[in-house]
Parts: C-alpha cells; sequence; structure tokens
C-alpha cells in the first residue's frame, strides 16, 4: 500500500509524457510508436508489471534522446528489488548512442540513488572503455560497483588509474575493510608483483615509472597449485591457505564420502594408541574423519577473521540438500555477514552441525554461493568427484558453464581437495577464476 502513491504519480508522469510536449523523436521510432511504447509502460508500471516493463524499456530506448532517458532511469529507480529493470536499463544505454544521452548515463551511473542501477550501468561504462568514469565509480560506497570497476581498469591495462587505486589502498590498509583486498590483487597485476600495502605497492610503481610504465611490465605467470612460499606472510589459515580475501564465501562438501578417516589421520591415531600399550582386540584405529577436520579447520579460520572481513557459507551434499547459514530476508538474495563475535559463534554452530551424507552437487553449490550479494571469492573444499545421484559424474563443462554464468562478478573461485577429489576438475576451476588449488592431506 506504500508504494500505491508513488507509482501512482510515476503513472501519471508517464501519461503527462503522451500529451505531445516532447521534441521530434529521433529516427529510431516514430512518434505514434514511441507513444504507444510509452503507454504500454504506464499501464506496466501502475499494474506493478515490472516483468513486462522490463520488456518494454529497451523497445523505447530507440527514440534515443535525453527525455526518453530521464523517463526510463525514474521508472527504473523506483522498480522493486529483484525485477530486471536494471539489467533492461544497460540494454537501453547500448541502443542510445546520443551524446547528450550517453553523458546522461555516465552521470546516472555514478549518482543513480538505485545500487543496481549503478552496478549495470558500471558495465556499460566500462564496455564503452571510459576509463574516467570508472575511476570515479571506484570510490562508489557499493562494494560490488567500486570492485567492478577497478577490475575493468585492470583488464584494460589503464595507467591512469594507478595512482587513484594506491590513494584509495593508502586509506584501507589499517582496517582492510571495503575493496581493499580487489586493489591488492589488481596492482599486483598490474606491477607484476603481488604485495602486501599501499606502502610497497607505491615504492614498486616508482620503479616501473622510472623504466616506461605499465608497458614495461611482463606479469609472472601464475601458478595455479599453491605453495607454502606463494602465500602472505602472515593472516589466518585454512589447511596451511592464508585467507587472501574479505569478502567469503565457504563452501563445504558434506556428502557421505566424507566419512572417509585419511591414512595420515589413521596413522596418527595408531600411533597415540601404541603410546598407549597397543590394542590387543584389534579394534579400527581412530582418528577425525574428513569432515570433523574440514569442520574443526574452518571453525578455526572463522574464529580468528577480523571483524571487517564478511562471510557467508554454503554447505553442500545431494541436489535438495544445500545449506546456506545467512539466507536472504522476505526473497532478498543471501547476504555476507561482518565476522563479530555473535556472527562468529553463530557461523561455527553452523558449521558443526553437519553429519556426512549423500551425492555431491557441486554444480548447484556454486550456483548457490553465486547468489550471495557481495562476494568475491569462495574457498571451495570437497572430497570427490561431482555427481548428482551418485553414477553419472557431473562433467566439468557443466561447473565452468556455471561459473561463466556470473562472469561479471569476478569471483574467484580457490579449491581444497582431500584425497580422492576430483583434482583435475578442482584445478580448472581454480584456474578458470584466477585461484589456486590446494591438496588436503
Amino acid at each position: 500500500m506504500r508504494q500505491a502513491a508513488p507509482l501512482a504519480a510515476l503513472a501519471v508522469a508517464l501519461a503527462v509524457v503522451l500529451t505531445g510536449s516532447w521534441p521530434a523523436l529521433a529516427q529510431g521510432l516514430s512518434d505514434r510508436e514511441a507513444n504507444q511504447l510509452k503507454q504500454q509502460l504506464a499501464e506496466a508500471v501502475q499494474r506493478n508489471e515490472w516483468g513486462r516493463a522490463a520488456d518494454i524499456i529497451p523497445d523505447l530506448a530507440r527514440a534515443n534522446d535525453k527525455k526518453t532517458w530521464d523517463l526510463l532511469v525514474n521508472v527504473v529507480e523506483r522498480a522493486p528489488a529483484g525485477t530486471d529493470c536494471p539489467t533492461a536499463l544497460r540494454a537501453a544505454a547500448q541502443v542510445m548512442p546520443d551524446r547528450r544521452v550517453q553523458d546522461a548515463v555516465k552521470k546516472t551511473a555514478t549518482k543513480s540513488k538505485s545500487v543496481e542501477v549503478r552496478r549495470q550501468l558500471a558495465l556499460h561504462v566500462a564496455a564503452q572503455q571510459d576509463w574516467t568514469t570508472l575511476i570515479e565509480l571506484m570510490g562508489d560506497k557499493d562494494e560490488q560497483v567500486a570492485a567492478t570497476a577497478t577490475w575493468k581498469l585492470v583488464d584494460g591495462r589503464v595507467e591512469a588509474a594507478v595512482e587513484p587505486m594506491l590513494a584509495l589502498m593508502e586509506r584501507l590498509d589499517r582496517t582492510h575493510e571495503g575493496i581493499w583486498d580487489v586493489l591488492r590483487n589488481g596492482l599486483g597485476i598490474l606491477l607484476g608483483q603481488r604485495l602486501e600495502s599501499a606502502v610497497e605497492y607505491r615504492s614498486k610503481w616508482t620503479m616501473v615509472k622510472e623504466q616506461g610504465g605499465l608497458a614495461s611490465v611482463h606479469p609472472a605467470r601464475e601458478e595455479v597449485e599453491a605453495r607454502p612460499d606463494d602465500e602472505m606472510r602472515s593472516g589466518v589459515r585454512l589447511f596451511g591457505r592464508a585467507i587472501e580475501c574479505t569478502r567469503i564465501v565457504f563452501i563445504l562438501d558434506v556428502s557421505g564420502s566424507m566419512t572417509a578417516i585419511d591414512p595420515q589421520q589413521r596413522e596418527q591415531a595408531a600411533g597415540s594408541t601404541a603410546r598407549g600399550g597397543g590394542d590387543s582386540q584389534g579394534e579400527k584405529p581412530k582418528g577425525k574423519n574428513r569432515l570433523e577436520r574440514a569442520q574443526a579447520e574452518l571453525k578455526s579460520v572463522l574464529s580468528n577473521l577480523p571483524a571487517s572481513t564478511k562471510v557467508n557459507i554454503v554447505t553442500y551434499s545431494s541436489p535438495h540438500s544445500i545449506q546456506v547459514w545467512r539466507s536472504g530476508e522476505a526473497g532478498k538474495a543471501p547476504d555476507l555477514h561482518a565476522m563479530s563475535e555473535a556472527n562468529k559463534r553463530d557461523a561455527c554452530a553452523f558449521v558443526d552441525r553437519f553429519q556426512a551424507a549423500g551425492t555431491t552437487a557441486t554444480d548447484i553449490a556454486l550456483q548457490r554461493a553465486f547468489e550471495v550479494d557481495g562476494a568475491r571469492c569462495f574457498y571451495l573444499l570437497s572430497d570427490g568427484f561431482a555427481t548428482h545421484d551418485g553414477t553419472t559424474q557431473t562433467p566439468t563443462s557443466d561447473i565452468i558453464a556455471v561459473i561463466d554464468a556470473h562472469r561479471e562478478r569476478r569471483v574467484t573461485i580457490h579449491t581444497l581437495g582431500f584425497i580422492g577429489a576430483d583434482r583435475e576438475m578442482m584445478i580448472e576451476v581454480a584456474r578458470h577464476t584466477g585461484g589456486k588449488y590446494s591438496d588436503i592431506r
């Protein structure tokens, strides 16, 4: 009911457009066609038919004038969350080449009150290689907008972006909040060396400039399999791997095969028994199974992460047994949550409650993880081959297809495999996203 008045006002505004007070439309639409589309859009808004409105927006955009753009922005900014209207607005921007329209698009990309509009238009200005607007968007209050802008500037090897990136990283170095990890990784790619602070990067940048700028940098080849000397010098570690991100989804395999006790665990358990005098009854040596080890390790990580790190957790086995620690409320997408002491306790309790059972629906687990708003990296722990039914292996290409459907998110996926894991698949997932793979022994 609270939306009725604004929607009615918007419908009236749309109706006013039909009175003929607009200038002549561009050749993409006749006056009659434009008026029909505006009438249809007004009706869709009045009836809360936002899917229909999203379908109309790119068609009306063929009018290709600034007043039409302003009208479309007005409609989209009032659309409820979760509709396709922001995506439709991005499509509209692509078919409106008028210079005044494109100037307005840049302004909307940086000033819109709608986060979803800014996210979509950040992709548009990146496609236009509008580096100046992208540099401005690095400071956007929405981390996904800022991260998208930063990665697009890194991909374009935009030299003018280095100083703003350094300045922003300097402000974030103390807390590691915001897009600090994106800046660290991006500057590492641009300058050819992974460092840990803006001070170190600024020194490196001085040397790079003396050698001729970014054109002189030859990026080092990244190893897909992590080694101890690749890791950061400090930080929280998951099975020896330093946590290199501040906006994380941990993805934990809780399938039936995770009941296995690995040889090293058996040896440790057997050794402790021998010290106590042996086992004359021939009982099987005891030790933590894979799930218990993963639970203990993940709880340790969660307990030691800085409060500024934001996390969600996905556990998975069979296709209908995927669970998210904190699901979205009222139909909204799941979110990340800061590691306050209360959240740490709650997250640890969530991890602790599972027993191993079922198959290994890795593709569906990744899809659920991609639904988490704001995630920039995944840590995937598994011990088996991806399968929905326990018999038919899910092709690696199907898993890569899930990732590719969300490629604009630029999520890095780090994979960690117990003995028996589909090592080839997990290495490919890491390679495909710029992550690294580790064996869990």
